[in-house]
């Protein structure tokens, strides 16, 4: 394997810095005795015959059982690895709940009563899934929608999108349009206009907010997290369709 020497070195030197074992300079198909939890398509455990198709996790806190192995925990936050793809973590469980109920809080004060909230797919789909909850907390009995966009490179300079499947029939009345992430701002525009003949009002809504890559004047009224030009993954949104599952929000390294 091509890169399998390097990653096994950069997992050694975490190892060597958590102090989980005195000298770490191996690491076979003993998986637990390294304290590592390994998820995902492993062959042959850890051993570099093989693919090196790879999820990686160092936890903190109590025993885990994962498998037949139970690993102890990590001084180290979420360090997870696919394959030569390395996802640092961000945002963590804790932290995204906090900032969920805290936008529920904010919207609330912005609607009353009627509210259809529009979820951009994919990669929001765990995020309002949190977020309707927590607007039940605070009062608010959202309709929920759902539209998919797809985008193909129409010259150099910019994507174009277009919609996968029907757009919502029904009248929405007010709107919130909640989206993973903002970056240049074309997905929401988009969006916003779609929807505009059916709704009342459109605010929106996104978990992650990236001002620094805008292409067009388009602000979200509602924000999670405001990060710089990284590749954000996590709690529902993929590179190449891997990492929705994590837990948290992390950048690819």
């Amino acid at each position: 394997l091509e890169h399998a020497s390097s990653l096994v070195v950069e997992i050694q030197k975490v190892l060597k810095a958590v102090k989980l074992v005195s000298s770490p300079e191996r690491i076979d198909g003993r998986v637990g005795e390294f304290d590592l939890v390994a998820l995902g398509h492993l062959e042959q455990e850890f051993g570099l015959e093989g693919s090196l198709d790879v999820h990686v996790e160092l936890r903190l806190g109590k025993p885990v059982q994962e498998g037949r192995h139970v690993v102890h925990g990590s001084a180290l936050p979420f360090l997870a690895v696919r394959g030569t793809r390395m996802v640092t973590k961000l945002f963590d469980e804790q932290q995204i709940e906090r900032r969920v109920q805290g936008l529920a809080e904010e919207i609330a004060n912005a609607f009353s009563g009627e509210l259809t909230v529009v979820a951009i797919l994919k990669g929001s789909f765990v995020f309002v899934a949190d977020l309707i909850r927590a607007l039940d907390r605070v009062g608010l009995a959202p309709r929920v929608e759902f539209i998919r966009l797809s985008s193909y490179q129409a010259g150099k300079s910019r994507s174009e999108l277009t919609l996968i499947g029907p757009a919502p029939a029904d009248e929405l009345g007010p709107v919130l349009l909640v989206d993973d992430i903002a970056d240049t701002g074309w997905s929401l525009r988009y969006a916003t206009d779609l929807l505009r003949p059916q709704a009342d009002t459109i605010q929106t809504c996104t978990l992650i907010d990236k001002p620094i890559r805008r292409e067009v004047e388009m602000t979200p009224d509602f924000v999670g997290f405001t990060v710089d030009d990284v590749f954000v993954v996590g709690y529902g949104i993929d590179h190449a369709e891997d990492h929705r599952h994590l837990p948290w929000i992390g950048k690819v390294d």
